[in-house]
């Protein structure tokens, strides 16, 4: 065996270890995707009866900005995929005009590997007192510089903002996302991207963000 065949294990052991990363992120990911779902459902029963938690309607624009890490997880990797850990910054403009509950949001992400993913999607703000749930899902196109190779341009971004309100109408929390193209490209490593995140609305917008 030799060389060939202790680098064959490695592979082998890397590519294993990555696979037991995917399954743990991507049941993460669900247990999140079912907990926005239950939630959803959840806060249309209790506002029919108690008038507490809620879908937003109309509300003001937020500019969202973030910091945090990239490829959290590791998710999938083998030396092909270049994984690496990195800070990443995220900016995103969430439309307060909405239709059902649902607005449109545009953002980019960029890390210090030279990682840009920009994106256009949508999501929904479920209200209870001064906690948010904002579930979101988006399209867009990546590349990967110096970074993770997410397997070709076109990619997924879903997940959700978690946020409190506080007393001037910003709001403070955190953003959890998972970076895929589904198998579109053949191969599919993903990455998880965890955020601090902060929500300032934007002046001279007409909207009730309570409704």
């Amino acid at each position: 065996m030799g060389i060939a065949g202790a680098k064959l294990a490695s592979d082998q052991s890397i590519w294993g270890a990555g696979r037991i990363r995917g399954f743990l992120t991507r049941a993460l990911l669900s247990t999140f995707a079912l907990l926005a779902l239950y939630a959803i459902a959840e806060a249309e029963e209790v506002r029919a009866e108690h008038e507490s938690a809620h879908f937003v309607g109309d509300a003001p624009t937020f500019i969202n900005a973030g910091i945090g890490a990239f490829d959290v997880a590791q998710e999938g990797n083998t030396h092909v995929d270049n994984p690496k850990t990195a800070v990443a910054a995220d900016v995103e403009l969430l439309i307060g005009a909405k239709a059902y509950s649902v607005g449109p949001l545009f953002g980019i992400t960029g890390t210090s590997k030279g990682s840009i993913l920009g994106f256009l999607g949508f999501y929904t703000d479920v209200a209870w007192k001064r906690l948010r749930l904002m579930p979101f899902g988006a399209v867009g196109g990546y590349r990967h510089g110096d970074g993770k190779r997410l397997g070709g341009i076109f990619e997924f971004r879903l997940g959700g903002n978690v946020v409190y309100e506080l007393g001037d109408s910003s709001r403070l929390g955190f953003t959890v996302a998972h970076v895929s193209n589904a198998f579109i490209h053949g191969r599919d490593p993903g990455a998880e991207t965890i955020l601090l995140t902060y929500m300032v609305p934007l002046s001279g917008l007409a909207g009730d963000s309570s409704h």
